[in-house]
């Protein structure tokens, strides 16, 4: 085993205990994990294969996100933040642009070929959308890590290397990720316009139906741990059950950023849990 393999499993190991140790939200009855969630874990008026397809589609897209720095610039500095102690949140992909450059002066800004002297002309930007109390400015942004596809307890993933951020809006940031693998970024940029058109394709026939209940479903790396799922219907009787705005799921540690999808008669969208 490799001194990063150890480094993630010991990692995992750590994240498992706070996990099973949570009191926040204990015994975690309501998070259910990404390749398990069925129709089964749905209300009656809910159950249909499709809802299920288009949550799991967001799961497709969910990432952990990692970052072992603390921007001086960052305010309310709870805790410290490092390599042995790092913050750990989730985000969502939401933009993929592949990019080939026939001039010396545009090159690939992963690190890799910061340094090097025969940088890739070829690679693609993936842009992921998380909390701003995870990714606070530019400078976290570029020692942010991205784990695409940490499904189960098995699953490696696939990082992603943070190099920026592109735009920061409040509570919201959009972290600016990089990739060599154009065969992953087709696979993404695929899967996020199925994800995109199903959810129109839903709500289409959702607003139509007699249902009359809101639902919210949140994909998310609890406590750094593999995706789960966690569903609420009709938690509010308020107009604006936005997670970005009040705490409607019980959530955990690992949790801001987290894409939260909002289905109800009059919106059809998408959220970010901060």
């Amino acid at each position: 085993m490799d001194t990063d393999d150890q480094e993630m499993n010991g990692e995992l190991e750590s994240s498992l205990s706070e996990m099973q140790n949570c009191t926040k939200n204990k015994g975690h009855s309501n998070l259910i994990p990404i390749e398990d969630f069925s129709v089964d874990d749905l209300q009656f008026n809910f159950r249909q294969k499709e809802l299920v397809e288009l949550i799991k589609l967001l799961g497709y897209l969910t990432v952990k996100v990692t970052v072992p720095y603390c921007s001086p610039e960052r305010p309310n500095k709870r805790r410290p933040c490092n390599e042995n102690s790092p913050r750990i949140g989730t985000g969502k992909i939401c933009d993929v642009r592949k990019v080939t450059s026939l001039s010396r002066d545009e090159r690939c800004p992963c690190s890799s070929c910061a340094s090097s002297g025969n940088p890739a002309n070829s690679w693609a930007e993936i842009k992921i959308v998380t909390s701003s109390s995870v990714v606070f400015d530019d400078d976290e942004g570029r020692h942010a890590t991205c784990l695409f596809g940490f499904d189960n307890a098995d699953s490696q993933g696939v990082p992603l290397e943070g190099v920026g951020i592109a735009t920061l809006e409040k509570e919201i940031c959009h972290l600016q990720c990089v990739t060599h693998d154009l065969q992953l970024a087709d696979e993404l940029a695929s899967n996020l316009m199925a994800y995109k058109s199903g959810r129109v394709r839903f709500f289409n026939d959702y607003k139509d139906s007699n249902v009359e209940t809101k639902l919210i479903a949140v994909v998310s790396h609890p406590h750094g741990q593999f995706k789960h799922v966690s569903i609420k219907v009709d938690p509010s009787t308020d107009q604006d059950v936005s997670p970005s705005k009040k705490n409607v799921l019980d959530t955990c540690e690992g949790s801001p950023g987290a894409p939260a999808y909002i289905l109800d008669k009059d919106k059809n969208w998408l959220s970010t849990y901060c």
